[in-house]
């Protein structure tokens, strides 16, 4: 092999690896994890979206959480024949239940929210990995934007995949959820 197709070939490789690595973060994360925090295990339905977040937040929630109302409006519940619960889970330490239920059922009225003790917030943050600061002198707080898709199995609820780059589109979260029972 001469050497220009050696460098043409090195280059190429190099740049197919830049590439996937940059794509990495674009994948959902797949996985088996049961959450283990009971006012997330009492939630009766077959599948979940899930989303940490506030109200009055003013860049990913109304983003997220009006993809979750495309997906809820368009899941296909009778030919699945599985329930799907939207759940949206306050940040701010000193909200209250009322005004987190309030903003996620502004999005839609079948949605949520969840009043998760102290103790099941430090859970939630190792189980599911949240990342998010204290909130600033307006009132936003830097956070993660994750979506979770949860699936029931057994009694116990599982976090099956993660979306890490913002809200994924609501035709693909409809496919994962479509795939989940195949």
């Amino acid at each position: 092999m001469n050497s220009k197709i050696k460098t043409a070939s090195g280059f190429l490789l190099i740049v197919a690896v830049i590439t996937l690595i940059l794509l990495i973060p674009l994948l959902p994360v797949k996985m088996d994890r049961a959450i283990d925090i009971a006012t997330i295990n009492n939630v009766e339905s077959d599948y979940a979206l899930l989303y940490f977040g506030y109200p009055g937040c003013d860049s990913a929630c109304p983003i997220t959480l009006s993809v979750f109302n495309q997906v809820y409006s368009n899941y296909p519940k009778d030919s699945l024949g599985k329930s799907l619960a939207v759940l949206f889970v306050d940040l701010l330490p000193n909200s209250s239940w009322e005004k987190a239920d309030q903003y996620a059922k502004s999005f839609n009225p079948e949605f949520t929210a969840l009043a998760l003790t102290s103790e099941e917030m430090r859970t939630a943050t190792l189980q599911f990995g949240l990342k998010f600061g204290e909130p600033d002198i307006d009132g936003q707080l830097n956070h993660k934007g994750y979506t979770y898709l949860l699936h029931k199995q057994a009694g116990v609820w599982k976090i099956r995949l993660v979306f890490t780059d913002g809200p994924p589109e609501a035709a693909e979260l409809i496919d994962h959820l479509k795939a989940l029972d195949l």
